[in-house]
């Protein structure tokens, strides 16, 4: 059983974190100018998810609104994107997995986290 700090720190979770530290709070500027606007509805959506089917749901709804609203305005606008990889889809899909029945809080639990934790000014 992995310990606590090691499901934090995991680079599938930091990654999928961050993209939802965007998601939910994309740049004055970029909402203003790109018309990006927060996508709570991922969050909430996450929030209630409590099987490693319905949470794979989430992750993919989540990841088709990051594209549209997100990286295709901020690729069109001549912007740097953040992307998380195909491997880190797979390691967060197999990290829930792994945990067993307690997978999807523990995962979800840490991506919410990492989601709301304050970016740093290269993010901002």
């Amino acid at each position: 059983m992995l310990r606590l700090e090691e499901i934090y720190t995991n680079s599938a979770v930091e990654s999928f974190g961050k993209a939802f530290r965007f998601a939910i709070r994309p740049a004055k500027e970029d909402e203003d100018r790109l018309g990006i606007s927060a996508d709570y509805a991922s969050l909430i959506e996450l929030e209630n998810s409590e099987t490693p089917e319905a949470f794979s749901e989430v992750i993919k709804k989540f990841l088709r609104r990051y594209e549209s609203n997100n990286v295709k305005k901020r690729e069109a606008a001549g912007k740097p994107v953040f992307r998380v990889s195909e491997s880190d889809l797979k390691g967060l899909m197999e990290l829930v997995d792994s945990l067993g029945p307690n997978g999807v809080r523990l995962v979800r639990a840490a991506l919410i986290s990492h989601a709301l934790v304050k970016g740093t000014k290269e993010e901002e």
